[in-house]
């Protein structure tokens, strides 16, 4: 039947010799024989002889054809073929590096921005020292109460939350916030207003500093300041 309906019009309506099916009928001839002697005891296909050539020649009953050739095309049309199925694959793997790049560029865009509010870090000494006891303060209040390390804190409140009250000590403070600028360890935001650790994508680095400052950081003071600045 499938050489029946690959061919063209004419030789379905006419039918095929037997030597044109034979290829299709393999090696397992009987088998292929009781098939068709099958359709055409069903009435499905029928022998008819060639009125030029006298030659025998089977031949699809009509709707049998048609049916057939409608299943064949349904069965065509849900098989999958593998190169529309590549290309889908890669129409969809496009699709997705398209948003990951827009995202990826949107990022970007956020990140620049961002970066334009603050100066740029001054230049570290050749020879690193650790902090002294008020520059590390300085480090803890940033460290432990800025919410977004990108953002730190306003200024004036970072100087009030470090100061232990002691006369004198605005004016340590300010000296050491000053040395933590010159050094890069802190930057300040253009406007000069806020305060922010350089590495603040490390904040691993600074971690123990609100652990180890004497006296400790007082947190209902810190909470206070921060309130004022909203």
């Amino acid at each position: 039947m499938v050489d029946l309906l690959s061919a063209d019009e004419q030789a379905r309506s006419e039918g095929l010799p037997l030597c044109a099916l034979r290829p299709a009928l393999g090696k397992d001839r009987s088998n292929a024989r009781r098939a068709i002697d099958s359709l055409v005891g069903q009435g499905k296909a029928e022998w008819v002889t060639c009125p030029e050539t006298g030659e025998r020649r089977l031949k699809l009953e009509l709707w049998t054809c048609v049916a057939a050739m409608m299943n064949r095309a349904e069965a065509e049309r849900c098989e999958p073929d593998p190169i529309e199925e590549m290309r889908d694959h890669r129409r969809e793997a496009d699709a997705a590096m398209a948003v990951l790049r827009a995202q990826h560029a949107e990022e970007r865009r956020a990140h620049a921005a961002l970066e334009a509010l603050w100066e740029e870090p001054g230049r570290p000494p050749s020879r690193r020292r650790s902090p002294g006891p008020k520059q590390l303060r300085v480090i803890a209040v940033l460290v432990r109460y800025a919410e977004d390390p990108r953002m730190g804190l306003p200024r004036v409140a970072v100087r009030r939350i470090a100061c232990e009250g002691s006369p004198g000590d605005k004016a340590n403070v300010l000296r050491a916030i000053r040395s933590l600028v010159r050094s890069g360890t802190l930057q300040r935001s253009t406007d000069g207003e806020r305060l922010r650790l350089t590495d603040w994508m490390l904040p691993w680095r600074w971690g123990h500093a609100p652990h180890v400052v004497d006296p400790p950081l007082d947190d209902a003071k810190a909470e206070a300041v921060l309130a004022a600045f909203g």
